[in-house]
């Protein structure tokens, strides 16, 4: 399946695979447009090192409330 790169910035800045997301708002309509693609993309979510975690764990929220079904975090290792 096609994988979805979503990057956290320190700033709590958003980039879906490589583009600035104006927001949660918008990062939740993104979401719910792949969720109904068949089949389904997997969604990447890779914090930087400094991000803030009150973001890092909304974006987890809004991925899971979106009924993405193949998500994860990756990086940081």
């Amino acid at each position: 399946p096609e994988v979805i790169d979503l990057e956290i910035d320190f700033d709590g800045t958003i980039l879906w695979n490589g583009t600035p997301v104006a927001g949660l708002g918008q990062l939740e309509r993104y979401l719910l447009v792949e969720r109904d693609r068949v089949p389904q993309p997997e969604v990447h979510i890779r914090p930087y090192e400094s991000a803030r975690y009150d973001v890092v764990a909304k974006v987890l929220a809004i991925t899971q409330r979106t009924g993405i079904n193949k998500m994860g975090i990756f990086g940081n290792e």
